[in-house]
């Protein structure tokens, strides 16, 4: 059991790390491929190497046995993610933006924990309306990026919306897949990955050529398509499901309470990106608020 649990744990702090800096390197290929081809090239190579891998552990068939629950919960929530990350960060018209926008992509563990309660009849405390409020204030204090004042808040908004509605929709996205992989994928023959990262990256280049897009190609891109393709895409996916398979998947998911402070601090870094007081104040909100709601549920 305590194998397990450290198991777990490693796989956590390995999915945070990678994870973390997985929105810099998104920008950096978005600014020279193109919003959807940065996004394709990396789906299409994790979707082979997550292909390779599973034929030769538990081989590619198992498709009669997957639950329909499978493909309608991990498959439509797992590319609806892909594709709104890809939208949020290859849109953001600045760097600055991407960095801003991020908290609004990792407030996925809070959305996990609020959708918990309906959809596994989870109770809470009546502290948790006030804990989940602290994060929300998080990411919209995050927005007053230019000043605290009322005017900064509606300028940025007004240029923020759309990334940011679009990071939420991601963050919802995930939030969801997390939830029905630990319901679906009981069996490793039943998890198909590498079908729905081939299936993001083909939508993603159908994307690519309707809005006519025109990659410019370097080699300094291989490194993040690999990054993307191979440690998230392939390694971190992968990890993933098997934490959430396990018994110690909640505890696992305290980890990612800090996420939002760690991928602030080096997406804004890598990037370049000044990190203002209201932004780290309210990567550390979100952090708190999610953190205190997690203790906000009854008998886990």
């Amino acid at each position: 059991m305590k194998n397990q649990a450290n198991t777990a744990f490693m796989m956590a702090a390995l999915s945070i790390l990678v994870w973390s800096f997985a929105g810099a390197v998104a920008r950096g290929l978005a600014e020279g491929l193109g919003t959807f081809t940065s996004g394709a090239l990396p789906n299409f190579l994790g979707a082979l190497v997550l292909m390779i891998y599973k034929a030769k552990t538990v081989g590619l068939k198992g498709f009669r046995d997957t639950p329909r629950g499978y493909w309608l919960g991990c498959g439509l929530t797992f590319v609806s993610f892909s594709v709104f990350v890809t939208l949020s960060i290859g849109l953001a018209q600045t760097r600055e933006q991407v960095v801003i926008s991020g908290l609004f992509r990792m407030i996925w563990p809070l959305l996990a924990l609020i959708l918990s309660i309906p959809l596994q009849k989870k109770r809470v405390k009546k502290w948790f309306i006030a804990s989940a409020a602290i994060s929300f204030v998080g990411m919209a204090l995050a927005s007053f990026a230019d000043g605290l004042s009322p005017g900064a808040f509606t300028g940025n908004l007004s240029i923020l919306w759309l990334v940011s509605f679009l990071s939420l929709l991601s963050s919802i996205a995930w939030a969801l897949y997390s939830i029905f992989v630990g319901k679906y994928v009981a069996n490793p023959a039943h998890n198909h990955l590498w079908i729905l990262l081939l299936a993001t990256g083909v939508i993603q280049i159908a994307l690519a050529a309707a809005f006519g897009e025109t990659p410019r190609f370097a080699v300094y891109q291989l490194g993040g398509i690999l990054y993307l393709g191979v440690l998230a895409g392939f390694i971190v996916n992968l990890s993933w499901i098997r934490v959430m398979q396990g018994p110690y998947s909640h505890t696992a998911l305290l980890f990612f309470n800090f996420l939002p402070i760690f991928s602030t601090v080096a997406v804004g870094l890598t990037l370049g990106v000044r990190l203002t007081l209201p932004l780290m104040i309210g990567a550390v909100l979100v952090a708190v608020g999610t953190f205190w709601s997690r203790r906000c549920f009854v008998g886990d």
